[in-house]
C-alpha cells in the first residue's frame, strides 16, 4: 500500500503531461512573428508594378529585389504586353515609407523609388546555339528569385508551360512562323536563368532533371483531346510526368555561403500523384492525405552534359502539404488549391516553406448562380520551419517514377507551424491576399524581420504590398 502511496505523484505527474502532450497536438501553434505594418508599391501605366512572383533582401547593397511573372504575351491592367522583369527598391526608402504611418501601418513608396529592368538577351542573340536558350516572348515564366553569394548576378527560376497559342513575331527568320503557331508547353522546359543584375541579360542557363519536363508529344495531345482519352493516353505510353502546367519550380534559394540551391515544386510532379493516392488512400475515418511536391537540391558547382547545363543532384525529399480544416474539405461547393509559393533557405538543413491556399465556392443558390455571384472566396497562408535532415532511405534522389509499393515506404520532410492567417489578429491585412514571396527583411528596433510580398493578378487585384513581421524570441 506505502509503494502504491509513493508512486501516486509520479502518476499523477505523468497522467498531466499526457493531457499536456494530447493538448499540445490537437491544440495549433501560436504564430512566431508580430505583424509591423505594411508598404504600398504604387505603380504608373509606364512602370506597372504588378504580377510580383517572389522577393529577395540583399543586405550588401540594401536592395529589395522583386521579380513578375509576366512572359510578354499577356495584357496587364493597362492592356499592354507585360515584359518578363525584375524591379530594384531601396531598402531604407521602404523602411522610411514603412515608419511615416506607423499608426495605420499602411503607407506608400512613390514609383520614383523603383527601378524596373527587362529581361533581354540583347545585343547579340546570335550567341546561342539553341533557340531554346533565348529569351523570347512566352518562352519564360519567371518565379522563384535567388541571390549569389559571391556575386551581382539573379538566379530566377522558370517554370514550365509558359508559352500561349498566338504569337506574334517580327517574321525575321523562318522559324518565327513555327513560333506563331506554339501551343502551351511545346519546347519550353522548366529551368534557371542565371540574369545580370545592372542590365537583365541572361548569362547561363541551367536545367533540371529530364523527368520533370513533360513530353512534347502528351504536352501537345493534351490541348486537342478530350481527359477520357488522355487518361488511356497515358495508361498506354507511361507519359503522363513532369511538372504540372503553371504549377512548376515555384521557389529557390541558395543555401547561405553557397552555390547550392534549394528548389521546390509549387504542386506534385504528374508521376507522383498516382502511386502516393494508391499508396495512402483515403477512408472513411481519415480524409486523403495530399500527394506530395518536391524538394530538390542542386550544386551549380557541378555539370553534367557538356551542350546544356544539368547541375548535379544531390538529393531530393518528399513535402506534404498541409491538409485544410475539416470546414472547407468537408464543403461540397468547395474547390480548394494548395500549393507552396516560395522558399527562404536558413542553412544547409532548414528552410522556410510558403504555402498558399485559395478556396472558392460555388453560389449556394440557384438565383444567385444565374448572377454569377459565388460566395467570397478565402485565402490562407502559412509559413512553415521544415527540416531537411530526412534519413537516406526516405530520399527520392533521381527517382523519376515510384509504384505505389515504393512510395508507400516514403516519408515526408518534418515541418513545424511558424505563422498561419488562420490564427493572426490582423486578419483584415491578409484577406484574400496571394502571398507569392518571402525574404528576411532589415532589421527594426534591433529585431530580425521576415517580409512577404503578395501577387496582385497583373493589376486585376490589390495593390502590391511589402508586409514586414517581426521574429519573435
Amino acid at each position: 500500500m506505502r509503494k502504491i502511496i509513493w508512486l501516486l505523484p509520479l502518476l499523477l505527474l505523468l497522467q498531466t503531461q499526457m493531457v499536456s502532450a494530447a493538448a499540445s497536438q490537437k491544440k495549433p501553434p501560436g504564430n512566431k512573428y508580430t505583424y509591423r505594418g505594411t508598404v504600398l508599391l504604387d505603380y504608373t501605366k509606364d512602370q506597372p508594378v504588378l504580377g510580383i512572383s517572389s522577393l529577395r533582401y540583399d543586405k550588401k547593397s540594401d536592395q529589395f529585389i522583386i521579380v513578375s511573372d509576366d512572359t510578354g504575351v499577356i495584357p496587364n491592367l493597362y492592356e499592354k504586353i507585360g515584359k518578363p522583369r525584375f524591379y530594384t527598391l531601396s531598402g531604407q526608402a521602404v523602411l522610411n515609407a514603412l515608419n511615416v504611418s506607423t499608426q495605420e501601418q499602411v503607407s506608400a513608396l512613390n514609383s520614383s523609388f523603383i527601378d524596373e529592368t527587362h529581361l533581354t538577351v540583347e545585343p547579340d542573340e546570335y550567341q546561342w546555339n539553341s533557340r531554346k536558350n533565348w529569351i523570347q516572348d512566352g518562352h519564360i515564366d519567371t518565379e522563384g528569385l535567388a541571390l549569389f553569394n559571391n556575386s551581382t548576378d539573379l538566379l530566377i527560376s522558370s517554370e514550365q508551360g509558359a508559352t500561349y497559342p498566338a504569337k506574334t513575331f517580327r517574321m525575321q527568320r523562318l522559324w518565327d512562323i513555327y513560333n506563331a503557331f506554339r501551343v502551351p508547353d511545346v519546347d519550353v522546359a522548366a529551368s534557371l536563368l542565371r540574369v545580370d543584375r545592372d542590365f537583365g541579360i541572361l548569362t547561363q542557363r541551367y536545367y533540371l532533371p529530364s523527368y520533370y519536363n513533360t513530353p512534347l508529344l502528351r504536352s501537345t495531345l493534351s490541348y486537342l483531346l478530350p481527359e477520357t482519352v488522355m487518361n488511356a493516353y497515358d495508361w498506354a505510353t507511361s507519359e503522363n510526368q513532369g511538372l504540372q502546367r503553371n504549377r512548376g519550380i515555384e521557389s529557390i534559394d541558395f543555401i547561405p555561403g553557397t552555390n547550392e540551391v534549394i528548389a521546390i515544386t509549387e504542386m506534385p510532379l504528374r508521376q507522383d500523384i498516382a502511386p502516393w493516392k494508391a499508396a495512402f488512400p483515403a477512408d472513411k475515418d481519415r480524409p486523403p492525405i495530399p500527394p506530395p511536391c518536391r524538394i530538390i537540391h542542386l550544386t551549380l558547382d557541378e555539370f553534367r552534359d557538356g551542350s546544356q547545363f544539368y547541375p548535379i543532384v544531390k538529393k531530393e525529399l518528399l513535402y506534404g502539404i498541409a491538409r485544410m480544416p475539416d470546414k472547407y474539405t468537408q464543403d461540397a461547393t468547395a474547390t480548394i488549391k494548395t500549393g507552396v509559393s516560395d522558399v527562404l533557405a536558413l542553412n544547409d538543413s532548414e528552410i522556410l516553406v510558403v504555402e498558399r491556399t485559395r478556396i472558392t465556392f460555388a453560389p449556394q443558390d440557384q438565383a444567385a448562380r444565374k448572377r454569377f455571384e459565388p460566395e467570397k472566396p478565402v485565402s490562407i497562408v502559412e509559413i512553415y520551419k521544415v527540416n531537411l535532415n530526412l534519413e537516406k532511405q526516405y530520399h527520392v534522389t533521381k527517382q523519376a517514377r515510384l509504384t505505389p509499393e515504393m512510395m508507400g515506404t516514403k516519408r515526408v520532410v518534418k515541418k513545424a507551424l511558424l505563422f498561419s492567417t488562420l490564427q493572426a489578429t490582423e486578419k483584415d491585412v491578409f484577406e484574400n491576399m496571394n502571398i507569392e514571396g518571402i525574404t528576411k527583411g532589415p532589421e527594426i528596433d534591433g529585431k530580425e524581420t521576415i517580409v512577404l510580398v503578395n501577387d496582385n493578378d497583373a493589376g486585376k487585384g490589390d495593390v502590391t504590398k511589402l508586409i514586414f513581421l517581426t521574429v519573435d524570441q
